[in-house]
């Protein structure tokens, strides 16, 4: 089973309003399927900040599908790639510290 510890969301349609999370002991968790996040997902602002926004209502998230090669440079960390580093950036933008680990890829999908 390929999937990724710490991950995102399935982005809101701008229309939308997301509600408050409600308040527990525990933790809140999620997991995505995000359909071939890569570069193109990334480089779109609404999307990138949906997506931010969506996870911040986490403290941990799981995503399927990284579709975007990831080099030998590791960006953010080993097995990473620009677009995950962008998500990252932007949902700790306002606050929150999500740290990542990336699965290495399996086939064409990580």
């Amino acid at each position: 089973m390929w999937w990724i510890r710490f991950l995102w969301l399935p982005f809101a349609e701008s229309s939308q309003q997301l509600s408050e999370a409600a308040t527990c002991d525990g933790i809140f968790f999620a997991t995505f399927n995000i359909q071939n996040y890569g570069v193109s997902k990334a480089s779109k602002s609404a999307v990138l900040e949906a997506l931010a926004v969506t996870i911040r209502r986490y403290d941990l998230v799981t995503i399927q599908e990284i579709s975007q090669l990831p080099d030998d440079t590791g960006v953010c960390g080993l097995n990473t790639e620009s677009a995950i580093c962008d998500l990252q950036v932007a949902v700790n933008s306002e606050g929150r510290n999500f740290a990542l680990q990336i699965s290495p890829r399996i086939g064409d999908e990580q």
